[in-house]
């Protein structure tokens, strides 16, 4: 228990130090803080979204998606009670509580099937998720199920209460999951099935069937009216409103129909769409824990051991449900992350179990979990990098976009990925159509966004910003980029040619030496004035005044992909213009930063012309040696 206790302890501290760098609200976010708001103001119970005006101006039509989470929420926060207590990011110290105590009680589930050791391995491998850490911290319902549905399973396994009072009960929790999300009717499902499994010793065979069906049916009848109930103190107004409760479940499975960017897949068949739910479930709990997850299966059938064989069997075909549809969120099985982890840690238990009695066999079972461990522990701490660091990302994302605004003399077209995907060739056609163009793509790491990246990269006419440095970048398109990412690109559609956007380079960004290069003109060491500057040569314009003109000759032997050539540029009107191999980048003006200017990647190496026409106050310019930086 000392374990358990220190691993609760570091959640707990984990997900709190992350929330501390989240100051503001997420997606969906701001729906349950405003319907709190509302219950608290108007002291109501109605979880309704088209009552709430914050939220009705955006969704209008009927919706409760959420309300016992909200209710809960509200209850453990002491809200609705208190119309003066005001609900924000603050408030994310409730659904860490809730996924915390969600760990404890998973523990004691697993423990009731397959003893401390693994149990305690589970919960660890659980706790490691980014899927479960990001939920802990979100004002969303998820934390709220994670809680309800450990306590669903643990009354099935648990050898007390009595099995109808845990019929009862588990009817309870399911009903009250259900009033927060319709999909968790699974939980019923699964719960009380699972207790005809323990308490009834139903078996796989049809003899064992016949025989469980009475008392089934016994149970059954004892867990109904406690599903009501649960739908009841949940969303007592759905169950008031039973046609507006089915209009928000319809615009629910709308929802799931169509594209819904990034999340969906509509050009992918059954295949993709399955392939992209296991690439999602393996960068959550890792790949290997995956597969010795799908293992257990096989093991448990052959070991007799048909709770754990039950649990296999009934998360694949849930997982299986939502990942045949054309949207797949990851929060809609992140319920299952416990589970999976505890199939995957049975299945090394058995194989422990081949190995000779004493100490070889607790250092194998340790060590083989200690490795299950690396990939969510190394995906975590990426996410919590991307999450502190969020802030800072985002600052210089918006100065980016400012800085190419004021130095193209264009406004922003923004598009996002799917939507310049779905019909790229008229995309295109629509942005050659014009002389020039600046067009901000949004993109969260999806297929959609690089393949349209992918499609203009060598077009003499568009050049593409880099993208930014990100922790996420090998991360499937998910949540967690779309509330801590920032890597949107930007493209520059010039019919001369002349489109070559550079990037902001910031200090940190400076960590790599010079490639080697000769350069020849009249640009001098000495020739700028820069206040800051990293310790490299720099050779500028400034020849004993501003209206001094300079050129320089460049010649790189060799390019690797990702280069950059360092600029920097007086305050002046006129900037530089910069020719690389007869293509020339955009008059770089006042920047007060170094900037990069993209060069193309070239094995037999590149010329660069480098030019400062400017006669009048501030028009002098500098440049270091190409290189690259750090992204």
């Amino acid at each position: 228990m000392l374990a358990l206790t220190v691993l609760l302890l570091m959640v707990s501290w984990w997900a709190n130090f992350l929330a501390s760098h989240v100051d503001r609200k997420l997606i969906d976010e701001e729906i349950v803080v405003a319907v709190l708001d509302h219950l608290s103001l108007y002291r109501t119970l109605d979880t309704n979204w088209s009552n709430v005006e914050a939220v009705s101006r955006f969704y209008p039509a009927n919706q409760y998606n959420f309300s016992s989470a909200i209710l809960f929420y509200g209850l453990f926060s002491g809200v609705l009670f208190d119309p003066d207590q005001v609900v924000d990011i603050t408030f994310r110290h409730i659904p860490i509580l809730f996924a915390t105590m969600s760990l404890l009680v998973f523990f004691l589930t697993f423990r009731a099937l397959a003893g401390n050791a693994t149990a305690l391995a589970s919960v660890a491998l659980t706790a490691l998720s980014y899927q479960f850490i990001t939920e802990a911290i979100s004002i969303r319902p998820e934390a709220f199920i994670y809680f309800g549905y450990a306590l669903a399973l643990g009354l099935a396994v648990w050898s007390r209460p009595p099995a109808l009072l845990s019929a009862f009960l588990i009817g309870v929790c399911s009903g009250l999951l259900m009033a927060s999300k319709f999909s968790m009717l699974f939980v019923w499902a699964q719960a009380f099935a699972l207790l005809l499994v323990v308490r009834q010793d139903m078996r796989p065979t049809l003899a064992s069937v016949r025989a469980a069906l009475r008392p089934a049916a016994v149970l059954f009848a004892a867990s109904l009216p406690g599903c009501v109930l649960g739908l009841m103190i949940g969303a007592p107004y759905a169950v008031l409103d039973p046609i507006g409760t089915l209009d928000g479940v319809h615009a629910l499975l709308e929802q799931y129909s169509g594209a819904h960017y990034p999340f969906g897949r509509p050009d992918s068949g059954l295949v993709g769409r399955l392939a992209h739910a296991l690439n999602q479930t393996q960068s959550h709990i890792g790949a290997i824990t995956l597969c010795l997850s799908a293992a257990a299966l096989a093991l448990a059938i052959r070991r007799r051991a048909w709770p754990t064989a039950f649990l296999a069997v009934s998360s694949a075909l849930f997982i299986g449900c939502f990942a045949v549809k054309p949207v797949f969120f990851a929060r809609n099985f992140s319920l299952l992350i416990p589970v999976l982890a505890f199939l995957a840690v049975t299945t090394v238990a058995h194989v422990t179990h081949w190995i000779d009695r004493g100490w070889r066999r607790g250092a194998f079972f340790t060590v083989v979990v200690a490795v299950l461990c690396v990939q969510p522990a190394w995906s975590s701490i990426a996410v919590g990098r991307a999450i502190a660091s969020f802030e800072e990302r985002r600052e210089r994302h918006y100065s980016l976009l400012g800085f190419y605004e004021t130095n193209t003399g264009l406004s922003a077209e923004i598009i996002n990925g799917w939507d310049a995907y779905k019909d790229l060739e008229a995309f295109q056609a629509r942005l050659e159509s014009r002389d020039r163009a600046l067009v901000y793509i949004g993109s969260l790491n999806d297929p959609f966004s690089a393949a349209v990246l992918k499609s203009m990269a060598d077009r003499p006419t568009i050049s593409v910003a880099p993208p930014a440095a990100s922790a996420l970048s090998r991360f499937p398109s998910s949540m967690v980029h779309y509330n801590f990412d920032v890597n949107d690109r930007y493209v520059l559609h010039d019919r001369r040619g002349r489109g070559l956007l550079p990037e902001v380079i910031f200090e940190d960004q400076w960590c790599s030496d010079p490639l080697p290069s000769t350069f020849e003109g009249s640009f001098q060491r000495d020739g700028f004035h820069v206040s800051s500057i990293p310790d490299f040569d720099a050779f500028g314009s400034w020849l004993g005044g501003d209206g001094a003109s300079a050129t320089a000759l460049m010649h790189l032997p060799h390019v690797p992909d990702g280069a950059i050539l360092p600029v920097f540029t007086g305050p002046g009107r006129d900037g530089l213009t910069v020719s690389i191999s007869g293509r020339e980048a955009e008059a770089v003006s006042t920047s007060g930063q170094w900037l990069g200017i993209p060069l193309p990647a070239s094995a037999g190496g590149i010329e660069i012309l480098i030019t400062d026409a400017g006669t009048g106050w501030g028009d002098w310019g500098a440049f270091a040696q190409p290189r690259l930086i750090c992204r």
